[in-house]
């Protein structure tokens, strides 16, 4: 079994072995695995946010700051 290295210059070498029809196809790949961590970690963030304003709403609070 022989190990693979996956560098930028390894990937570059495999793409321009590649047909035109194929190089679309790899890079909307690409842009598919980019963005699907980009937008994980928008899910993310969001629920941190979500649960910390969730301490926030509570009826005990809502009566103190409502004289303030």
């Amino acid at each position: 079994m022989s190990t693979l290295t996956y560098s930028k210059q390894a990937i570059q070498n495999l793409a321009e072995t590649l047909q035109e029809s194929q190089l679309a196809e790899v890079y909307r790949f690409m842009q598919f695995v980019k963005n699907r961590d980009t937008e994980k970690l928008g899910q993310d963030l969001q629920a941190i946010s979500e649960s910390s304003t969730d301490f926030w709403y509570n009826d005990v609070d809502d009566e103190v700051w409502n004289d303030v």
